[in-house]
């Protein structure tokens, strides 16, 4: 067999390779997003439904919300659709910023941004991706700060439409979303 037969021998095998790599990557990526952004939404609508609501009904009012309701709701709900995000993390800080953080396949992922009320609507602004190393900028394709932030977007702007609210102000401190809630 001629050198130029096991060029393109191996060059196919490796094209071949690649192809397959990237389709694992895309589908599995695109799997990861969806199952995190919708479990991100539930967790998230799940607590503004708890806090929000009094005798089942949902009132304006001054409400507070704690990052370990938000993680417990979170985890509840990622474990129950199974999405491959282990250590899953959520820190509100001073300055209405927001974190949320995992690890996926062994990838130490945190995303970080601040929270306001614009709108009569909790608006996420500069989700972005931290410390994700050298693959930061594929993960950042793979799963966008945009889709995170949407994610908690949609779960409070979610039931304050439902329920005929909107959002006056939004503060944070040291483990906690203080939301001030007005009839829309």
């Amino acid at each position: 067999m001629s050198n130029r037969k096991v060029l393109v021998i191996i060059g196919g095998a490796l094209l071949v390779c690649l192809l397959i790599c990237g389709s694992v990557a895309f589908f599995g990526g695109r799997s990861l997003r969806s199952g995190l952004s919708s479990n991100i939404e539930d967790g998230i609508g799940t607590v503004v439904a708890e806090r929000l609501s009094i005798n089942g009904v949902a009132a304006p009012g001054t409400y507070v919300i704690t990052q370990d309701e938000l993680l417990d709701r979170i985890t509840t709900s990622l474990n129950n659709s199974n999405t491959d995000v282990n250590d899953l993390v959520v820190q509100i800080n001073p300055g209405n910023e927001i974190e949320i953080g995992f690890k996926s396949q062994s990838q130490d992922l945190t995303y970080k941004g601040t929270v306001a009320a614009v709108d009569g609507k909790f608006d996420v602004q500069k989700m972005e991706l931290n410390g994700a190393g050298s693959l930061g900028g594929v993960i950042n394709v793979v799963i966008p700060g945009g889709k995170i932030g949407g994610a908690i977007e949609k779960g409070v702007n979610g039931y304050l439409a439902q329920n005929n609210l909107k959002l006056e102000s939004v503060t944070s401190e040291a483990g906690k979303l203080t939301l001030v809630v007005v009839a829309a």
